[in-house]
């Protein structure tokens, strides 16, 4: 065998085991890639843990905003009588 042909097929030897992939070595490529990557039924889990989520704040929210006029009220009967009763209402 001649010198440069036996170079040549060095160099295409030296490509293909750096380039070139077995079957297993790809299907495992897959499987990794397979489980990192989220699922159609794990993003709509998400979506509904994140749903479920923003209606807990909601709700939140207006229990707050309705709490705080309940306080004001009560606050505003607290002044009504300690004026009656000339007494001090400090908060």
């Amino acid at each position: 065998m001649d010198a440069e042909l036996k170079q040549q097929l060095d160099r295409i030897e030296k490509f293909l085991l750096e380039h070139v992939v077995t079957r297993e070595e790809l299907l495992e490529h897959v499987r990794r890639l397979e489980e990192k990557m989220a699922t159609k039924a794990s993003m709509e889990n998400l979506r509904d843990s994140v749903d479920k989520f923003a209606k807990t704040v909601k709700n939140f929210e207006q229990e707050h905003l309705a709490l705080k006029e309940q306080m004001s009220t009560v606050q505003g009967w607290i002044r009504s009588a300690a004026k009656r009763l000339d007494i001090e209402f400090k908060l």
